[in-house]
């Protein structure tokens, strides 16, 4: 059976176009994501969501969300639409 971040990177592999660097973790149970400038860290969180971690202008942010809507946020994070 496949782990909620591995469901999770199967969903962005397939779907995104964009380029970023990863570090998958999967003994963990993390990915790191990593674009120039940012960097955000995904992980299980032991409810059957994921948590997603990072530092906007100095300040660190820890959301929880479904592992349906995970990919969306952490690609929107990545990649704001300017």
């Amino acid at each position: 059976m496949l782990s909620k971040i591995d469901q999770l990177m199967g969903t962005l592999l397939e779907t995104w176009g964009q380029r970023y660097q990863l570090s998958h973790d999967r003994v963990a149970g993390l990915v790191t994501f990593s674009v120039p400038g940012f960097s955000l860290v995904a992980s299980e969180d032991g409810n059957g969501s994921i948590q997603i971690e990072f530092e906007e202008s100095g300040q660190k942010h820890r959301v929880n969300c479904p592992i349906e809507e995970a990919p969306q946020l952490i690609e929107s994070l990545l990649f704001p639409v300017a």
